[in-house]
Parts: C-alpha cells; sequence; structure tokens
C-alpha cells in the first residue's frame, strides 16, 4: 500500500483489508484463487525513515489461530478484532501478506 507521497509525507488515508481474498486465476474464468491474511507490517511515523515498524503475524496452533502484536522488545496476543487494532491496521498498515489456501470456484 502506498503510504507515502511523492515528497515522503505520510498518507494515513483509512483503508479495508479482507482477511481473504479470491483472484481471478488467468486463463480459468470459472475458478478463483482464495488466499488468506496471515501477517501486517505495520509503520507509525511521519516519514519513510523516521518512526517505528512492527507487525501483526497469525498464528495457527492445532486448528487454532490467534493474532500477535510483534515489536522491537515483545510479542503480545491480540484482538484483531478490536477498534484500536482494526484502526492501526485501517491508517498504519503498510504491508500485507497472504498465503495461498485453494482454488474455489466463481460465483
Amino acid at each position: 500500500v502506498a503510504r507515502f507521497d511523492n515528497h515522503g509525507k505520510k498518507l494515513s488515508v483509512p483503508i479495508l483489508i479482507n482477511d481473504e481474498l479470491h483472484l481471478p486465476i488467468a486463463g480459468h474464468p470459472r475458478k478463483k484463487l482464495q488466499a488468506e491474511l496471515v501477517s501486517i507490517s505495520v509503520h507509525q511515523g511521519s516519514t519513510p525513515t523516521y518512526g517505528h515498524y512492527y507487525s501483526y503475524i497469525k498464528q495457527s496452533i492445532n486448528g487454532q489461530s490467534y493474532w500477535l502484536y510483534c515489536s522491537d522488545s515483545y510479542i503480545q496476543r491480540i484482538d484483531k478484532k478490536s477498534k484500536t487494532v482494526v484502526d492501526d491496521i485501517q491508517k498504519n498498515g503498510y504491508l500485507f501478506f497472504y498465503t495461498v489456501k485453494g482454488i474455489v470456484n466463481a460465483e
């Protein structure tokens, strides 16, 4: 996501991020690639060279999934749906990482 203008000024326009994507597959109009959000890199600061970078990472163990806040000095389990986290991701999310889950029929 382009979070900085041509002069390096931070753009904090909120954006909606889907936890799941269904992407078209070239040459297969009736099929879609299903992808799931697994990590988000976040930048808080006014320019690309000033501020703090940290991540939210989805952890899955034995079929149970939860999200972690990962900073320089600690890792903490968080509620990704809390207003504070949602606002942070929408305003400061910088890179969004998805993993492919499979192929589904297009609706």
